[in-house]
């Protein structure tokens, strides 16, 4: 047989398997198929189970004083931040649900030296000394520019009141049980990333809460202390709120009137003559 030219004779670049080449190649690829679902739902974020103790728990707290729906109130306020001096004076409070609260800042010589009102509907602000007053829309009843904080007044309210706000639209579970100082409750997202994070005394009280932003940094924090009972109403009668860049807010309650009565009118100031 002649043989062939050595350009037609040469093999191609590439060798077609040989039964046991496709033998191992199917191994490797059904092994693959295999491993995929379940490498997906390792990486893939899992839902958060319920907690029904947390549950409970928050229930709770958000329940706390169910009945208390408006109040007055004279204590101690004092504001400082980083780059504000700190300014310390006696106040009069008075609120009332829903998105109701005044402050009077009593000036030294007695009155009022300004006050800080909402009725639902506006925000006032006025300074007795310079005749100033201050009128914008509610909203969402941000005091994010009266306190540079990240609070509303509806928030500043509830922890009035004694009852820690919660975010609903994460859910609740233990992280760590201490049964002489508490509890500490994460309330997670879908995703397994902390909302808020309250921390409890020995008797189920809120003592701190701390909430996050989408990136898990500290937002702002609220410290609840001075536990009393108030004609039948278990509240702090000490607060400190504080905001991302160092601010804060300190209230101490010197004296507080449960539902005591409150007129309307009282949160809508009008203009000084």
């Amino acid at each position: 047989m002649t043989a062939l030219p050595n350009h037609l004779s040469r093999r191609p670049c590439g060798r077609w398997p040989t039964p046991a080449g496709l033998l191992k190649w199917s191994t490797i690829v059904m092994l693959a198929a295999a491993w995929l679902p379940v490498a997906c739902t390792r990486l893939s974020p899992s839902e958060v189970q319920p907690d029904l103790e947390a549950e409970r728990i928050v229930a709770s707290l958000r329940q706390a004083n169910a009945d208390l729906t408006r109040f007055k109130s004279v204590g101690r306020v004092r504001l400082s931040g980083p780059d504000q001096p700190a300014e310390s004076f006696r106040a009069a409070v008075a609120g009332k649900l829903p998105s109701r609260l005044r402050i009077d800042m009593i000036a030294p010589y007695g009155g009022a030296s300004g006050t800080f009102s909402a009725d639902g509907r506006y925000l006032f602000l006025v300074r007795h000394a310079s005749r100033e007053y201050h009128k914008k829309r509610f909203g969402d009843g941000s005091l994010q520019g009266v306190l540079h904080i990240d609070v509303t007044v509806d928030e500043v309210l509830a922890l009035l009141m004694g009852r820690i706000p919660v975010d609903d639209a994460c859910l609740p579970r233990v992280a760590s049980r201490d049964v002489q100082n508490g509890l500490q409750i994460d309330l997670v997202d879908r995703r397994g990333r902390i909302c808020q994070r309250i921390l409890t005394d020995a008797a189920r009280r809120a003592v701190r809460a701390e909430w996050f932003d989408e990136r898990q940094r500290p937002d702002r924090a609220v410290w609840l202390g001075g536990y009393q009972t108030v004609g039948g109403f278990t509240l702090p009668m000490q607060m400190e709120l504080s905001g991302r860049s160092g601010e804060r807010l300190e209230v101490e309650v010197e004296r507080y009137e449960p539902n005591a009565g409150i007129p309307e009118a009282a949160f809508t100031p009008q203009p000084l003559e």
